[in-house]
């Protein structure tokens, strides 16, 4: 077993990793270093969800979490550099189905009550667009982690995801 001062990375490999980067970016088309997340300012402010990374986005109820998620969710589905991001959203506030509903709301034009409440009214012409939507939604590259919230079991499914 490898002692834990072991598995730390000194300061002159982490400058050569950086080093290497910059030089492999100087052959890049200009863009987002990382995936679009769908969201202009944010892209700009950490150049867009970064392969191999975990993010974690996490605030109060009520704040705009599940609208940033939604807009995530959506932007996983493009391909950037040949690969598309890959999303496994951890959700103990809401049932994905929720998630699910918002990302139809953006794409069909409809508000959340009128598909909560009014979906008798839809005609059939809308259906197919709706259907249309959930076709796409249901394609996108995400899973769900609803069930537990040990930060045993968020951290090791977190590590197995990443890799």
């Amino acid at each position: 077993m490898k002692k834990l001062y072991d598995q730390l990375m000194p300061q002159r490999e982490a400058v050569s990793k950086s080093w290497d980067s910059l030089l492999l970016n100087r052959k890049k088309e200009w863009g987002l270093y990382g995936h679009d997340f769908g969201l202009h300012p944010l892209n700009l402010a950490i150049g867009g969800l970064i392969p191999t990374r975990v993010t974690t986005i996490g605030a109060r109820s009520g704040t705009g979490k599940t609208a940033s998620i939604t807009t995530l969710v959506e932007a996983a589905g493009r391909v950037l550099n040949g690969r598309r991001a890959e999303l496994c959203v951890f959700t103990w506030e809401l049932d994905p189905k929720l998630l699910i509903d918002r990302i139809v709301c953006s794409k069909a034009g409809v508000t959340l009550r009128e598909l909560n409440q009014g979906a008798k009214l839809f005609t059939p012409k809308f259906m197919e667009t709706l259907s249309d939507a959930y076709a796409d939604i249901s394609k996108l590259p995400v899973v769900y982690q609803m069930h537990s919230t040990d930060i045993s079991v968020v951290r090791e499914l977190s590590l197995e995801f990443a890799k």
